[in-house]
């Protein structure tokens, strides 16, 4: 039987541990805000050390797993708010929309530039969970936070219907 992981909470485990405030964390988090490129992330022991909180799952989606160490490393504070809407205080639109539409190899400079804008406060959790599921959805979710929109849901009883005479006019 596999076991289910939040992945918010391990993620949030993971960075408190392993990127908190004494030495070794310091230097951990040092090393990953200096990386480039997801081998570079994957050359530090704590990757991996997130790797296996999160169930040891991301190895075929190396680049993931080296983009969640990196972006994490680069939050000092978590916030409630996720980092989505943090962007939306203070990114520029031009500045956003070019992090969203990176795919998850190109994501980590743009993202780390975004996060230093927010002042390196974001919900880790949530940062986690969106990077680890980066795709058209989590883009959509991130514009309507980051426009201060609620993301819509879908209700039946709220889509308009015509009858067969108002659709031929």
């Amino acid at each position: 039987m596999s076991e289910t992981i939040d992945i918010g909470k391990a993620a949030y485990g993971w960075w408190a541990r392993s990127l908190g405030d004494d030495g070794a964390g310091r230097m951990a988090r040092a090393k990953l805000r200096r990386c480039e490129t997801a081998a570079d992330a994957l050359a530090i022991d704590a990757t991996h050390a997130l790797h296996l909180v999160l169930g040891g799952r991301l190895q075929r989606r190396a680049d993931t797993l080296a983009l969640i160490a990196v972006a994490l490393a680069n939050i000092r504070v978590s916030h409630p708010q996720s980092a989505a809407a943090r962007m939306g205080e203070s990114l520029s639109a031009l500045r956003f929309q070019a992090l969203i539409r990176s795919d998850t190899a190109g994501l980590i400079r743009p993202l780390r530039r975004a996060l230093v804008q927010i002042d390196s406060t974001a919900n880790v959790g949530r940062l986690a969970r969106d990077l680890i599921y980066w795709s058209d959805k989590t883009r959509n979710d991130w514009c309507f936070a980051y426009y201060g929109a609620a993301a819509p849901t879908p209700q039946t009883n709220d889509i308009p219907t015509l009858s067969a005479s108002e659709a031929k006019k």
